[in-house]
């Protein structure tokens, strides 16, 4: 038996003339919305956005990460060169230490990511990440970020110098805990902090 169809697809009607299941064919139903095919499509498209936004802020994710290994590193320094010192770090230095090397790398992804953004909605227009609210969320963001880090970083010295000292452990000793904590951070803390905050910069840069 034959029958006439009316679905709506985008914007206009389209009209099919056939049987059910045969004219709706699973390449005409994947843009009819409620249906398994519409809905199988829809996945699969933000599964292929989130591959292709992954391969494009992969190699920041990498930047970011080499360039939190440089700060651990010099931090590190300091506090095996002050490890009996009370102000082991300057919060000026490494605030300002984190600004220069990390600005630049999340003003790149959302410059990037913003551009795209644009595009998809079919706006031939260049993203403007030197806008006050864009740079206002940029500079707060690494403050926040990295406040936290040397906040975290000062407490586990704190606990392992005191450790050490109560356990009359000698400085080498110390050190190398200090070290092996360091360690830690370059391998593993560095690459989750890079992650959390390029993530954070570039779906902020779809929204503005």
């Amino acid at each position: 038996k034959s029958t006439t169809l009316k679905y709506e697809v985008g914007p206009f009607a389209t009209v099919v003339e056939g049987k059910y299941d045969d004219v709706i064919s699973k390449a005409f139903k994947k843009h009819i919305k409620g249906t398994k095919e519409y809905d199988e499509a829809r996945d699969e498209k933000n599964q292929l956005e989130r591959e292709q936004k992954q391969a494009r802020v992969s190699w920041s994710e990498v930047r970011l990460e080499n360039a939190i290994k440089t700060i651990f590193e010099a931090q590190k320094r300091d506090a095996l060169d002050k490890i009996n010192k009370k102000n082991r770090f300057s919060k000026v230095k490494y605030s300002t230490m984190w600004m220069t090397l990390v600005k630049p790398i999340i003003e790149e992804v959302m410059q990037n990511e913003g551009t795209q953004a644009l595009s998809q909605v079919w706006l031939s227009q260049i993203f403007r990440v030197g806008e006050n609210k864009i740079q206002s969320f940029i500079k707060d963001s690494i403050s926040l970020m990295s406040n936290k880090a040397d906040e975290y970083t000062m407490k586990e010295l704190d606990r392992i110098i005191t450790e050490g000292n109560n356990q009359w452990y000698s400085t080498d000793v110390i050190a190398n805990m200090i070290s092996s904590k360091f360690e830690d951070y370059t391998s593993k803390r560095s690459q989750t902090i890079a992650r959390t905050e390029i993530t954070r910069a570039s779906n902020q840069a779809s929204i503005y």
